[in-house]
Formats: C-alpha cells, structure tokens, sequence
C-alpha cells in the first residue's frame, strides 16, 4: 500500500468524503493540494457524492460484520457537512459499541487520491466512548477538535440503528471554502463486532443521506438564503443464511 506523510496527508483528505483538517487546522501543511482546496470557493455544482456502494464483509444472517461505505467525490461537489446511515430493523449494535474492539481501532478511513483502486492514504477510527469515536488524522492517538467524529445510536422507533459522521464545516474548519476542488475517493470502514447482521436473511436497504455544507456558511444551514445540497440514496445488502460446516442453520 502507498503510504503518505501524515502532514501530506491531511491535505489529502481535507476535501473527502468524511473527513479534513489541514489547510487552516493545527499543522497546516503546504502543498499543491492544500492549494487548490483554498481556491475550493464559488457556487458547487452537482451531487455531494457519487457511485456509492455499502458491503458487509460477511453477510452471513447474525454475523457481527465489518461494514464499508464508498463513495466518489465528484470536482466541484459541495463539500460534505454530514453523512448518516440509517440501518433497518434486524440490524443491532453491541451493548459496547465503538468499545467492542478493546484497544484495537473501530474501523478505519481511506483516501483514494489518483483513483486507481489503490490507497493512498488510511487513518484509524479511535474509540472514545461507546456512542462516539473520531478519525485520528494526525496517528497522534489524542481527539483533536478538528477531527472529524463518528457517532451511532442503538436505534430509532422501529428502525435500526444510526451511524452518523460529522465534519468541521465540510472538513476543512474552514468557513469560506464550500466547493471541492478534485475529485477522489472515500471510504470509511467499521470493524467486525461492532454492529450485527439481522438473523432473517434477505435483503435489507441501509438508507445513506449525505448533507453539504451551506453555501451561505461553509458549515451548517443557517436556514436563509441557498439550501445546503442534500443526497439520500437507499444501499441494498444481502444477507443471506448462516453456515456451520456446510449446513444451514435456521433462527
């Protein structure tokens, strides 16, 4: 796997899907990139994110799968504000949640800056508490207010649960720069045993809604002027019977 500097690389991410945080953040870094995302204003054009996919690693009913959202990053595209994933009833999380991994990271996002299918650059998922975790952008093993932060909910009325990821105005805390300015892609990983696949299998519709930074702000709508660009796409998944020694096993 390509690796990049920590500082190159938080100027790779600032303009991703979830995450940011270099041109105007602790550290800033000066690069080519770091350049173009200042020049990143105007009116965005197009949707916030394009050909997304959602996987289970083992989609085998009950399994406590890793799960792996991907999406492109269209040039031009508002950047992001948010992305929330809305799991349907069947889905659970451990009574631990982010905490299920001990010490081991809850997942983990990846950067595909030259889009050949390769990483170019990936950053662990820390847990800070059951509920919440944030992406370490920096590998410095501390929160920092300009990391992005990962959050999810056991459930909601009759559905399942949320997995929520929040940026500081669009990733880059920044409030005068609104407009991606390269294309790229973005991935965000959650670790197995985290969340659990539904015991019935079938298939099952995760509902993603992607939110853009508001044009007005660069960060959240201040409910005036041009609306924030939103984006909700439903993500089907199959889940199929679970197998011990090439047998089905009935719930």
């Amino acid at each position: 796997m390509k690796r990049i500097s920590s500082r190159a690389a938080l100027a790779a991410v600032a303009y991703s899907l979830l995450l940011g945080g270099c041109c105007y953040g602790p550290g800033a870094a000066v690069s080519p990139l770091c350049e173009a995302i200042t020049r990143g204003k105007g009116i965005p054009e197009g949707p916030v994110a394009s050909e997304c996919t959602f996987d289970l690693a083992d989609g085998s009913a009950g399994a406590a799968s890793a799960q792996t959202a991907s999406c492109a990053i269209p040039e031009g595209a508002p950047q992001l504000l948010s992305a929330t994933f809305a799991y349907p009833a069947g889905f659970s999380v451990s009574p631990d949640g982010f905490l299920a991994r001990g010490e081991a990271p809850a997942g983990r996002y990846i950067v595909d800056l030259d889009l050949d299918g390769a990483p170019t650059g990936e950053f662990p998922i820390l847990a800070s508490g059951r509920s919440s975790a944030w992406v370490d952008l920096d590998e410095d093993g501390g929160q920092d207010f300009w990391e992005p932060e990962v959050f999810r909910s056991v459930g909601r009325g009759s559905g399942g649960p949320l997995l929520r990821i929040n940026t500081q105005f669009g990733g880059d805390d920044n409030t005068l720069v609104n407009v991606a300015n390269v294309g790229f892609r973005a991935t965000i990983e959650i670790a197995a045993g985290i969340f659990f696949n539904p015991t019935i299998p079938g298939e099952y519709d995760v509902v993603a809604t992607f939110q853009g930074v508001d044009p007005d702000t660069g960060g959240p709508s201040n409910g005036d002027g041009t609306a924030p660009t939103e984006l909700t796409l439903e993500m089907p998944v199959e889940v199929g019977a679970l197998l011990k020694d090439g047998f089905e096993l009935r719930p």
